[in-house]
């Protein structure tokens, strides 16, 4: 069921929205073309292998073909074949299509450690390895096959996804050519997301970065506002804002396009140490001479990227024959002058959940499932056909806030102490130490993240007092006596209560929100145990010191990236914690286990 909704948002997102558009014609042609400034963006001769390479890519190999080359020289291609005529089906797993990459990989790199034995004849070679020895021009050098069988590299054809691209950049494509004009930009520039995204305004990669620019949290929040209710590297025309000041940055700083390009993916500090290092701006020099553990495959070929993507679109009819752009976004802004949820916001203005979203991606997942409301201040996009200052004027004054919906999570900081937390936040002290199950009260560590308990869980919490104060004024009424443990331990304030009855009676989602309750485990029985006969309340006490821990599902546009931003911890750790290896992607509705 997931993935058939997931393939009908993928495809209502490929097919041109006529909500957004006021008209179905495209933007004239003279508005989108792109004319080639060869002294801007020069093509270095030693760098034509790696442009004609990903110009192949992006318009000659399909998303189901696979080319299997030497990662570092591109010009060196062992074998390409499509997932497709292996299987002999349309339809093939992603899973099933990486088993069978790795497994041709492990393949060739097999043959190049043949190659490089000096035991082979290079007159007498089987059929693969007289396919790599023809790739490296018949050389019978045995170093050389051996280093070679280091670098094979996998990549996936891409020109589905770039012809799609270049139809959808007609959405957008004329706001952000304003945008570089005004800050005095080269329009060529606006070809990145083409690299980037392929304009895919939803796209993460597995580092978390987002948007078509593809802005990581760090970058982003230096230009742009990134928050649990609105991202707005997911906006298409703010981020565009932001990627021309940094590239600006970039240019003012290095003095030149190829290198500020190349920065936009390694970083600026990065490119200005690989200048003194090798005492050049050259970008072909860098390229093939620099090294550092962060300068790999996507950095050394940013600049190659770019300039094939350029010249693919500059001659989009030559490779994939008509393209109908879709037409420019037509839309209004209105500022929010209050916090407004978004039932309000529909019922009132008349718009459905898909249309906000539609013309506002950068309003975040929590806001359309009523976690939070509309920021005061945010810039509403809106239909060009409404008055949203009239329809603004009909909601009820009551269903305007002042502020945001409480966070339901807190990060300490330098300086915080729980009952000064807990002032902030209206709520008793001890509310904070149960929710947390907090051990010591007068110390807590900077950076760790505490629940902040809503309504529901004090009235929850509330009526188990109740209860068990009324079970305890009549203990001749429970069902029978059976045998609880009592662990006390050195510790006994650390107490953390565990009650069946209630959470059968109340859904805890509703009381704690997304996570599951993960409450540590009552000790083994020992010489610090002491048994008692009590009555049946299924209670269980515990001071066992451990980090605070629970299971969170999936939600989409999260990743990785988010939760280790959220913690302050690496991904890595995120990973050993739920035993997920190296490449493998989240699910929508997965669970996941985090620590605080």
């Amino acid at each position: 069921m997931i993935r058939r909704l997931f393939l009908v948002a993928f495809l209502v997102f490929l097919v041109p929205n006529p909500i957004l558009h006021a008209d179905t014609n495209g933007p004239a042609r003279d508005e989108l073309y792109f004319s080639h400034d060869a002294a801007l963006f020069p093509i270095p001769k030693a760098l034509e292998p790696q442009v004609n390479f990903w110009i192949k890519i992006y318009s000659k190999y399909s998303l189901n073909q696979q080319v299997i080359h030497d990662s570092r020289n591109l010009s060196v291609i062992y074998e390409v074949f499509d997932i497709r005529d292996i299987f002999g089906s349309r339809k093939v797993s992603y899973r099933t299509a990486l088993r069978y990459m790795n497994k041709q990989r492990r393949h060739w790199k097999s043959v190049l450690r043949q190659l490089a034995s000096h035991r082979v004849n290079f007159d007498h070679l089987t059929r693969d390895q007289q396919k790599a020895f023809d790739a490296w021009g018949r050389k019978r050098d045995h170093s050389l096959y051996r280093i070679a069988s280091r670098h094979v590299r996998a990549q996936r054809g891409q020109k589905e996804r770039f012809r799609k691209g270049v139809q959808l950049s007609g959405r957008y494509l004329i706001y952000m050519k304003k945008v570089f004009r005004k800050m005095e930009l080269p329009d060529e520039l606006t070809v990145i997301p083409h690299v980037e995204s392929s304009f895919r305004y939803r796209a993460y990669s597995r580092v978390g970065a987002a948007g078509i620019w593809q802005f990581t949290r760090h970058t982003g929040r230096l230009f742009l506002n990134i928050s649990y209710e609105v991202d707005e590297r997911l906006d298409p025309i703010l981020s565009t804002q932001a990627a021309a000041e940094l590239l600006k940055k970039n240019y003012d700083v290095l003095g030149n396009w190829p290198l500020a390009i190349t920065a936009y993916n390694h970083g600026l500090e990065g490119m200005k140490r690989a200048k003194r290092q090798l005492h050049t701006d050259d970008i072909a020099v860098i390229v093939q001479k620099y090294r550092s553990r962060k300068f790999k495959f996507a950095s050394r070929n940013f600049y190659t990227e770019f300039l094939a993507a350029l010249k693919v679109v500059e001659s989009y009819e030559k490779y994939f024959g008509p393209v109908i752009y879709d037409p420019p976004i037509q839309f209004q802004q209105f500022k929010l002058p209050a916090f407004v949820s978004i039932s309000t916001l529909e019922k009132h203005f008349g718009l459905s959940e898909y249309v906000i979203q539609e013309y506002n991606p950068a309003l975040r997942l929590p806001v359309f499932v009523g976690n939070k409301y509309l920021p005061k201040g945010y810039k509403l996009r809106l239909p060009k056909d409404l008055n949203p200052t009239g329809l603004f004027a009909t909601i009820p004054e009551k269903q305007l806030y002042t502020r945001q919906k409480r966070l339901k999570w807190y990060r300490v900081r330098r300086g915080d102490t729980i009952s000064r937390i807990a002032r902030r936040f209206h709520l008793r002290t001890r509310d904070v130490v149960l929710a947390n199950n907090i051990r010591n009260v007068h110390r807590i560590r900077i950076g760790a993240v505490l629940y902040i308990p809503s309504g529901a869980f004090l009235k929850s919490r509330a009526v188990l007092v109740n209860r068990s104060r009324k079970r305890s004024a009549n203990p001749l009424k429970p069902a029978g006596n059976k045998t609880a443990k009592i662990v006390e331990k050195k510790m006994p304030q650390n107490t953390a209560i565990k009650q069946p009855v209630m959470l059968a009676e109340k859904n805890f989602s509703d009381v704690y929100g997304p996570f599951v309750d993960n409450t540590p485990a009552a000790a083994p029985v020992g010489r610090d145990t002491v048994e008692r006969t009590l009555p049946a309340y299924d209670v269980q006490l515990t001071s066992r010191s451990q980090k605070a821990a629970g299971w969170i599902r999936v939600e989409p546009d999260e990743t990785l990236g988010h939760y280790a931003d959220w913690l302050g911890v690496p991904t890595q750790r995120i990973r050993r914690w739920n035993r997920l290896s190296y490449g493998r992607y989240l699910q929508i509705g997965q669970r996941i286990k985090l620590k605080f």
